[in-house]
């Protein structure tokens, strides 16, 4: 005979009410959230602004710098290394913090560091720039030196290699073999320029007494013991002096404007890229190779050379 079996009991229980779980509950009492321990992040620095990348001894220059991170971080300025103190009247010679400003007075010539460090429990960062403080100075071209194949413009200030002859009158200054012109100014002290290139150029310092007639490697700026250069075009540069040339690393990555400082009592002659600044901040030195010498009494000079393909040129920036 069929039997019909009763329903396990044991089997078919209601599902717990969870929402009954004071476990799960608690958090829920008189409509309220259990506050959760906040997740640290290491700080990043989300702005850096300075108002210029060269100055004049005697001026200032102002940084800002800004940083994000869990918990806030505390920013600190270092100049040359050294940090500085928030609000400090102390030692205002060079470097003084101000309402969180960075003031920089152009008191010690050559390159000052300036230093931007966040910190928090979860870590740190920085963002470091170079500060060029130099002697004002003023270049121009000088046309009696120029190769026929040169034309200038912008009252002198640039330089770009032509096809057509230009016919100079006839000078024992000019160069009537390489493609180069020399600066009308000696340079004397500590010297900054900056000189915007397109296609091939040299960019350098040589003595006035440099060959200018033939063909002969003594009047070539780079191949002789009287001239330190820095090679630059699409993707390359390279420094040469007698002849020796040295392969720089960095490429100019976009930038087509070179620094040349030459600190002349130290017997250096220094090279940056200068990069453009983003955000309205000012452009960036980035160092590339720094020459050596004991450098004589004579008379030293720019030197440029443009070449090989026509429409290379060279323009001595305003600061």
């Amino acid at each position: 005979m069929d039997t019909v079996s009763e329903p396990d009991h044991a089997l078919t229980m209601e599902p717990e009410d969870k929402s009954l779980d004071p476990r799960k509950t608690s958090h829920r009492r008189f409509g309220s959230v259990m506050p959760t321990e906040e997740e640290e992040e290491a700080p990043s620095i989300t702005e850096f602004h300075s108002s210029t990348h060269v100055l004049p001894v005697g001026q200032t220059a102002r940084y800002t710098c800004q940083a994000g991170g869990t918990p806030e971080p505390t920013v600190e300025w270092l100049h040359n290394g050294r940090p500085l103190e928030r609000n400090s009247t102390v030692n205002q010679s060079e470097a003084w913090v101000e309402r969180g400003f960075l003031f920089v007075r152009g008191g010690r010539y050559g390159v000052n560091m300036v230093c931007c460090m966040a910190s928090n429990s979860a870590g740190t960062a920085n963002h470091s720039a170079e500060l060029l403080v130099f002697d004002a100075c003023e270049l121009t071209l000088d046309p009696n030196t120029a190769n026929g194949h040169l034309s200038l413009s912008e009252d002198n200030r640039k330089v770009t290699q032509v096809e057509e002859d230009q016919s100079y009158p006839d000078h024992q200054d000019r160069f009537d073999y390489y493609l180069q012109v020399l600066g009308r100014e000696a340079l004397t002290g500590r010297c900054y320029w900056e000189v915007e290139w397109e296609g091939r150029v040299v960019i350098g310092v040589t003595y006035r007494g440099i060959t200018r007639r033939g063909r002969d490697v003594d009047g070539w700026l780079g191949q002789n013991n009287k001239s330190w250069v820095l090679y630059c075009t699409d993707g390359l540069y390279a420094a040469r002096y007698n002849g020796i040339e040295t392969a720089l690393p960095l490429p100019p990555a976009g930038s087509t404007r070179v620094g040349v400082y030459l600190d002349r009592p130290a017997g250096s002659l220094s090279f940056y890229r200068v990069s453009p600044g983003g955000g309205g901040s000012s452009d960036t030195l980035t160092h590339l190779h720094t020459f050596w010498s004991s450098f004589t009494q004579e008379d030293l000079l720019p030197g440029v050379r443009v070449g090989w393909g026509w429409g290379s040129s060279a323009s001595l920036c305003r600061l």
